[in-house]
Formats: C-alpha cells, sequence, structure tokens
C-alpha cells in the first residue's frame, strides 16, 4: 500500500489530508485491534455509515471502541502512519522550515541568556543589599561602639572634675570660715577693748579721778569727745536705749554730746524703772 501511494500526485495527497483519511484509517484499525469483531468487514462499513452521518468534526481515533474497553493510550503510532502512507518525504525540511526553527532556537537562546543574565543581576543585587546591610550594621555598632568609649572617656573626666571642685570648695569653704572667725574675732576684740576702756572711764569718773590728763575718748580738742559721739544720733540713742538710770545719769555728765543723747524721748520710754525702785 506505502508503494502504491508513493507515486500520489500532491493534488490526491492533498485530498487525502484534508478529508482525514489516515485518521479514519488509525480510528478503523484501532477499533478492529481492539474490538475483534465477528465480521470484520460488516464492522468496518458500520463504523463508515456511522461516520457518515457524524460527519469528519468529531472523529477521535477511539470513537469506534465501546466506553469500557477503550485504551488509555494508542494502538497505532504515528510512524506508522507516516510510512503506511508515504508521509516521510513530507518530513523533509524546507528552507522556510529552517528559517522559522532558527528564529525559534535563537529566540529561545536569548530568552535563555536573558534569564541567566537576570538571574546573576538579581544576585548580584541581592549581594549588594547584602553587603550594604552589613557595612550599615557594621557602621552603626562602630558608630556606638565609639560613643560608648567617648561616655566613658567623659564620665572619668567629669568624675575628676568633680573631685576638684568639691577639693575646691572644702578649701575655699574652710578659708571662709577662718576668714569670717578671724573677722568675728577681730571685732569681738576690738568690743572689749573698747568695752574694758568704756567700763575704766566711767569707773574713774565716779571715783572723782581728774580726766583732763588723760583724755580716753577725745581728740585732744579741749571738749571731750568720744567715738560714740561721731555716730548718727538713731544709732547712739539704740545705745542708750540699754544702760539703767544710773548709768544714764553718769553719762550725761560725760560731755555735752552725750547729755543731749540721753535727753532723748526713745531712750526714756524704755527705761525699766522698776530695777531702780528700791535702790
Amino acid at each position: 500500500m506505502a508503494a502504491s501511494l508513493k507515486g500520489l500526485s500532491p493534488e490526491m495527497r492533498k485530498y487525502l489530508r484534508v478529508n482525514k483519511l489516515p485518521d479514519i484509517y488509525e480510528a478503523l484499525l484501532t477499533g478492529l485491534a481492539v474490538m475483534c469483531p465477528d465480521d470484520p468487514l460488516q464492522f468496518i462499513q458500520d463504523k463508515l455509515m456511522q461516520l457518515k452521518e457524524q460527519g469528519l468534526d468529531e472523529l477521535q481515533w477511539d470513537m469506534f471502541i465501546e466506553e469500557c474497553m477503550r485504551p488509555y493510550h494508542k494502538v497505532v503510532s504515528e510512524s506508522n502512519l507516516d510510512f503506511i502512507f508515504n508521509y516521510e518525504e513530507w518530513l523533509i525540511p524546507t528552507p522556510e522550515m529552517y528559517a522559522t526553527a532558527y528564529g525559534h532556537y535563537n529566540t529561545k537562546l536569548k530568552e535563555m541568556c536573558y534569564c541567566s543574565w537576570m538571574q546573576y543581576f538579581l544576585m548580584r543585587k541581592r549581594k549588594a543589599e547584602l553587603l550594604n546591610a552589613k557595612m550599615a550594621m557594621a557602621a552603626k555598632h562602630h558608630g556606638h561602639r565609639m560613643l560608648r568609649v567617648h561616655i566613658h572617656i567623659w564620665k572619668a573626666w567629669v568624675k575628676y572634675r568633680k573631685g576638684r571642685q568639691a577639693m575646691s570648695f572644702q578649701r575655699v569653704q574652710h578659708v571662709f570660715f577662718v576668714s569670717i572667725g578671724r573677722i568675728m574675732f577681730e571685732a569681738w576684740n576690738k568690743h572689749t577693748l573698747e568695752a574694758r576702756k568704756q567700763r575704766e572711764y566711767f569707773e574713774r569718773l565716779e571715783r572723782g579721778e581728774n580726766m583732763e590728763d588723760e583724755d580716753l575718748f577725745g581728740q585732744g580738742t579741749g571738749e571731750a569727745r568720744d567715738s560714740v559721739s561721731t555716730l548718727p544720733k538713731k544709732i547712739a540713742v539704740q545705745i542708750f536705749s540699754y544702760v539703767d538710770l544710773r548709768d544714764l545719769a553718769n553719762c550725761a555728765c560725760v560731755c555735752r554730746s552725750w547729755k543731749v543723747i540721753t535727753q532723748s524721748s526713745f531712750v526714756w520710754c524704755r527705761m525699766n524703772f522698776y530695777q531702780v525702785r528700791k535702790k
């Protein structure tokens, strides 16, 4: 059969291909091989009539086999059909087929190269991002480390400065207290000397001793004056308000300025007469 079909014209071969004669042959041969009918000729006639009624659109290689007996794979391979119908010469590639195959191969090669390049680029990008993240983390860690070191140095310096300040404050405080004590002692000493001189002066005055030779409080001007007379009147009155009546009378005899001070109403308002009523 292959030898008889070998000499067919291209139009006849096209007719066989358009009318699906190889597909009909495959379906009939598959049905005969699987169903094994008692009358093969009658089986072929019945199936051809069925195919004529249904048309070629629903033609399948297993349509002449019952549903329960249909195999999963084809019984007749395509290579056998090509050999029977002498389609092998159609398999010789043409220049157009070569061009199409080359274009398809070139496209697939470009796609493969592009995918490989994309994978390489993405891998380099991921590596660069990972390296940048590690560098940022390292820089952050280095910054924190340096900050910690400087903070330790600064804390040590602050501790040293506070120690020096505390030491300086203690020294200044000691000097301040010593100076205050010295000033207070000098003022107390001066006040004590003046009080003793005044007491001796009044004691001499009570004894009636001559005070012209020794001017304890005056300045040698001919009039008995002292440091109390040079004070403001308000302060002098405040001083004389603390003496009793007897001392106030003695003070009035010292000089004219003391006499004027003893005559102040403020001095007599504060005078305690209860202490001298029985004297």
